[in-house]
């Protein structure tokens, strides 16, 4: 788990006490941009376990949100850690900690969501990201996103049906007596028009020209069919529907 300075504190402290009831499966890192108390958004400090720089084997990195994103996002010594960290591990970014794997290129030709009060300019920073207004929380191949603050937790128990067995997660849900919903499409907060927000068309053809090598100019003709047919195709969305 990365730790800055005015990260949210539930983004943190939910999915660590999840994954911490599990200690035979998880080991728990507290990854910090300087080892030093670490101030969230709401006044509580937490102490990091290692230094940002320091080499350390990370197979599930988790970056929580919280108003310290946006400053990061400028922030060239993280980038370039989370670059070559990001890469061939899974990656989980919390609320807005999407704003900085999107900024490392890390989510390009991915689904994902994040926090929908800021979804609009989230799209306009990361146009690569096809980024989901409606969902609860979005798993596309091996990066699990979240939306709003306390989805994460949610997320985090699925996250562990699919590492550990269905039983695990509700095992931990009933401890800590949580009612856990599964579903990641069960999105009570989304706005009714959010899809109309957001249009499809876009996020599918962003995605597809993001996939395409600089001598590909050629299939730029198909981009243009696959934007038609999304406009005319209200459940066009994703390549999974483009290829059945």
């Amino acid at each position: 788990m990365l730790l800055f300075e005015d990260f949210e504190l539930l983004d943190v402290t939910g999915p660590l006490e999840i994954l911490g009831r599990l200690p035979e499966l998880f080991t728990i890192t507290l990854i910090g941009c300087e080892l030093k108390p670490i101030s969230s958004v709401q006044g509580v400090s937490i102490m990091p376990s290692t230094p940002m720089l320091e080499e350390s084997r990370v197979d599930l990195l988790m970056v929580p949100g919280g108003r310290g994103t946006r400053t990061l996002m400028n922030d060239e010594a993280l980038i370039d850690w989370l670059m070559p960290t990001g890469l061939r591990r899974r990656l989980s970014p919390l609320c807005t900690g999407a704003y900085l794997l999107a900024k490392a290129h890390l989510l390009d030709g991915y689904r994902a969501t994040t926090n929908k009060r800021a979804l609009e300019w989230a799209q306009e920073v990361a146009p690569n990201v096809i980024f989901e207004p409606r969902a609860r929380w979005v798993k596309d191949r091996d990066r699990w996103t979240s939306s709003g603050v306390a989805a994460e937790i949610d997320m985090t128990l699925t996250l562990v049906a699919h590492l550990a067995g269905e039983s695990q997660a509700q095992e931990v849900a009933s401890v800590i007596e949580y009612k856990w919903d599964d579903d990641p499409d069960h999105d009570p907060f989304a706005k009714d028009d959010s899809r109309k927000g957001l249009q499809s068309s876009p996020a599918i053809v962003t995605a597809f020209r993001s996939r395409l090598k600089p001598n590909h100019q050629e299939y730029e003709v198909i981009a243009e069919d696959l934007e038609r047919l999304a406009r005319t195709q209200p459940g066009l969305r994703f390549f999974k529907t483009y290829q059945a």
